[in-house]
């Protein structure tokens, strides 16, 4: 996936994801789903999982989270999935319902700030 986010800053709708603890396929899974899922002027940004070693730790993606243009089906992973998400309130709320509609998802942890929120989900095939 090439990049898609400028040098700007982000907007107040924009998520920034961090995947750990699972497999570069599942990792890609997830991010070829986000997008699919949120392909907007800016989309997804993320590395491509293709070059990473077998054992990278983490993921990183930022995902505008303003318009949801395709449709949100199942998404079939080997293991489990652990999601960290850090944005405004309404916009990581609107991923974790998108991505309970693919998922299996559990809630692991949520710290709120002045204007942003920090998310702990882990994700199964549903």
């Amino acid at each position: 996936m090439a990049p898609t986010l400028g040098p700007e800053a982000p907007s107040a709708q924009c998520v920034h994801v961090v995947l750990g603890g699972c497999s570069p396929g599942d990792a890609e899974a997830v991010l070829v789903s986000l997008n699919r899922w949120f392909s907007s002027e800016r989309g997804v940004t993320a590395p491509s999982t293709r070059d990473i070693s077998a054992h990278p730790t983490v993921w990183t993606a930022m995902v505008d989270t303003s318009h949801l243009t395709g449709e949100v089906e199942p998404v079939a992973l080997e293991e489990t999935v652990v999601v960290n998400m850090q944005g405004g309130p309404g916009a990581v709320a609107s991923l974790r319902d998108t991505l309970a509609r693919a998922f299996e998802v559990t809630d692991d942890g949520t710290a709120s700030g002045d204007q942003e929120v920090d998310v702990q989900l882990h994700l199964r095939s549903g």
